[in-house]
């Protein structure tokens, strides 16, 4: 997984066990980098950024990536993700983008 001390590359989010590692909260995160998520689990989990308007399912094994994250969300903040299939379990994270 690609670790939160290496600014130029993707900050990695995994989804394992009903849980989004490194994401609670993230670590401030330039606007210009990219965020990617990893199911490391062995069940279907999703991501969702209602502040986004993203909703995209991602499988065993599969990646998403967005890059410039910040960007697109629009200003610094804390702005909120979850499992659209596991939120009642408690998955959900923050990305956090600095100023």
């Amino acid at each position: 997984m690609l670790g939160p001390d290496y600014p130029n590359l993707p900050y990695g989010i995994t989804a394992i066990n009903y849980h989004f590692h490194d994401a609670h909260p993230t670590r401030p995160l330039s606007p210009d980098r990219a965020v990617l998520w990893h199911n490391d689990g062995s069940v279907l989990h999703n991501v969702t950024i209602l502040a986004l308007g993203f909703s995209k399912d991602l499988p065993v094994g599969a990646t998403i990536t967005i890059t410039k994250l910040g960007r697109k969300l629009g200003e610094p903040g804390r702005y909120r993700f979850y499992c659209a299939y596991h939120l009642s379990l408690g998955m959900k994270g923050t990305i956090v983008i600095a100023g």
